[in-house]
């Protein structure tokens, strides 16, 4: 309502086949599609009117004209965006329910966030996002967009990588710890270069400005090593209580089960291993 009143949003009432008619004319042209703001041709009582009469609308943000949307990204400096690129984007649809990029601005505003760090795939959605700050008189947020994390093909990470979730990941006996550390260290370095770190060490030494630009790799070979220096600090107790859950029940039946295990412990580097070397 607010945006409405200052005139930086409207009242939308193109159907979907009259803007699918407006994509269909920019494409044959060859250009990018640019709504046209026919809605905003409507006086205040023509939109009253049809609105009693129960026409459908949606609700879109007016882009300002020929303006640069500046984001002072933590991470990546200056990215300017000149505004005559982007289509006047609708923040309301026609069922009442506000866009992604609409409701977190304002949910960040009400929850007070002061920095908003995200995957660099969020870049695109930032200028939308300060317009409308701006528009609002807030205070606009720091901004720092993480390098995305790639597979071995340096395409972003998935499934079909072998992307695992956390559980999947303790289940096969990685520590959680040498997990933290491995992740930390995506994109990111300490000043001395040094990789194996305790969580307080990670807090202590972070800095958002050593964060890269370039995306990091995740190698699942370097993260096995790290588990296994973890392993490799444990006592003997402590390893033999890490261990036991993992041991299959074959193998439980054995005499002398913990001086079995811990005679092989040198060479387990996940924990669900263990039983290859019994």
């Amino acid at each position: 309502d607010e945006l409405i009143k200052s005139g930086a949003a409207y009242y939308c009432f193109e159907t979907d086949e009259e803007l699918d008619e407006e994509r269909k004319a920019a494409d044959e042209q060859g250009v990018p599609y640019i709504y046209s703001r026919k809605s905003l041709k409507y006086t205040p009582e023509e939109i009253q009117e049809k609105r009693s009469n129960g026409d459908a609308y949606a609700i879109r943000f007016k882009v300002p004209d020929e303006s640069t949307i500046v984001v002072n990204d933590v991470i990546r400096g200056e990215i300017a965006f000149e505004s005559h690129l982007f289509s006047d984007f609708i923040i309301v649809k026609s069922d009442g329910n506000p866009t992604y990029n609409f409701a977190v601005v304002v949910d960040d505003f009400e929850m007070g966030i002061t920095h908003v760090v995200r995957g660099e795939d969020h870049i695109s959605n930032t200028p939308k996002q300060i317009m409308i700050y701006n528009a609002f008189n807030w205070e606009v947020p720091k901004f720092a967009h993480l390098p995305i994390i790639l597979g071995s093909d340096r395409s972003k990470l998935s499934k079909r990588h072998g992307a695992k979730s956390v559980s999947e990941y303790r289940d096969d006996g990685f520590l959680e710890e040498a997990l933290i550390n491995y992740l930390s260290l995506l994109g990111w370095s300490p000043p001395e270069g040094r990789e194996l770190l305790t969580r307080q060490e990670l807090c202590d030494l972070f800095e958002i400005s050593r964060i890269n630009k370039a995306g990091a790799v995740f190698d699942s070979v370097k993260l096995t090593w790290m588990n296994k220096q973890y392993l490799s600090k444990k006592t003997d107790d402590e390893f033999l209580s890490l261990v036991r859950p993992y041991i299959s029940p074959e193998n439980k039946a054995m005499e002398a089960l913990d001086k079995k295990i811990l005679s092989v412990r040198d060479n387990v580097e996940i924990l669900s291993r263990v039983n290859h070397y019994l």
